[in-house]
């Protein structure tokens, strides 16, 4: 990789006609640019795992697969032959990038223009391997909880909670972050620092650490199958996974994120509430509403987590909303207790925080324990309410 480096920097010159794309100051950046839909997580994902995550029920998603071997990265020799520029002129006739490109060569991707459309590029000129081609893996920190695990934070989607939708299709997402310096199982893998105490050998084994992500290449931000990669090999140097993602409750509180979590009692709910809804610990929903319109859970793998554009696993579902009856709609995480889910050891407490809020709807968190959830068993509940339909 590193015979490509000097000829870079003069490549950049020649190449700046058509790398000067402009971005706005008024650009959102956003973790989930793109996400993956349909079945649970394949190989061809689970290999570009680009930042750390806690399996806190003990146990991976059914097809998560880890790697065992090396990373491995295609060779790039001169990056405006090696890979597909930024101007869009290489894509195929449906705007995706030909299976012969393994890597992309330009400014970082960090979103879209709220305003514009337009995709949001940063920073100077690199190489950014491909996900999604079997030449290139990687795979960082992932690990099972041993003990009973508290979620840090909670995020739902952007698109949840700053809109009234009227889509045929809603894109729900929900991550939930781990903050390790004040986790006894985990506080030991905060690295002192990224650049020379994260020691990894297939995968990093010892120590929180990120990968430098863009999003997609520019005009294909819709295409999973042209989700971005690391400029990892350049310099081998890991991020502070705390730089990379920001979680902030309401009031201003800054959590750390150092890795994402997936609990396998996870569920999502959905459904239109008509009249008081209180929760149902036998059924697992709610009353004061109709029947579930969503009731998927992961422990039997209808509920998919799934890698974002910024190498993070998080939990995503496409609702689809099509001949609905309009009006407000309950969606609803549930961590299912032991009743429901044998393997369950995951829990909100009172520490847990609801992060990243959008502008109109506002989460709920009821933790585990709490008298709303009526004597139930399960690991504490969290819910937004939407109004969905025409």
């Amino acid at each position: 990789m590193q015979g490509w480096r000097s000829r870079a920097a003069s490549a950049l010159a020649v190449g700046i006609a058509f790398l000067a794309i402009g971005c706005s100051d008024q650009a959102s950046i956003t973790d989930s640019l793109v996400m993956k839909k349909g079945p649970p997580v394949t190989e061809a994902g689970s290999n570009n795992l680009s930042f750390p995550v806690i399996w806190s029920d003990g146990v991976a998603p059914t097809d998560f697969q880890a790697l065992t071997t090396g990373w491995t990265f295609a060779p790039v020799l001169d990056p405006l032959t090696d890979c597909v520029g930024e101007d869009g002129t290489q894509l195929d006739d449906s705007g995706a990038v030909p299976d012969s490109y393994l890597c992309y060569f330009g400014r970082k991707n960090t979103g879209l223009d709220e305003v514009t459309g337009v995709p949001t590029l940063v920073g100077d000129s690199a190489v950014w391997l491909l996900q999604e081609r079997a030449a290139n893996k990687w795979q960082m920190f992932h690990a099972a909880a041993q003990g009973p695990f508290v979620v840090s934070a909670v995020d739902f989607g952007d698109l949840l909670e700053s809109a009234s939708l009227k889509q045929r299709q809603i894109r729900t997402e929900v991550a939930l972050f781990l903050d390790a310096t004040d986790h006894a199982e985990f506080g030991g893998y905060v690295a002192a620092d990224w650049a020379g105490s994260c020691v990894f050998g297939a995968t990093p084994d010892n120590c929180f650490g990120a990968l430098n992500m863009s999003g997609a290449v520019p005009f294909t931000d819709q295409s999973i199958n042209e989700v971005q990669g690391t400029d990892y090999p350049i310099d081998g140097t890991l991020l502070d996974p705390t730089t990379v993602k920001s979680a902030v409750t309401t009031d201003g509180t800054v959590v750390p994120v150092h890795a994402t979590v997936y609990p396998r009692c996870s569920r999502l709910l959905i459904q239109r509430i008509t009249g008081v809804p209180a929760w149902n610990p036998t059924a697992g929903t709610w009353s004061g509403g109709d029947d579930p319109a969503v009731n998927l859970a992961a422990s039997n793998d209808q509920y998919t987590a799934e890698i974002n554009a910024g190498g993070s696993m998080i939990f995503g579902y496409n609702w689809k909303t099509k001949g609905i009856v309009a009006g407000t709609y309950r969606l609803t995480f549930v961590i299912d207790g032991p009743s429901k889910c044998t393997a369950s050891k995951t829990v909100f407490d009172a520490t847990t925080r609801l992060v990243n809020e959008g502008n109109l709807n506002a989460g709920t968190l009821i933790p585990a324990g709490d008298a709303a959830l009526n004597g139930g068993d399960e690991g504490g509940v969290a819910f937004i309410d939407i109004y969905a339909g025409r």
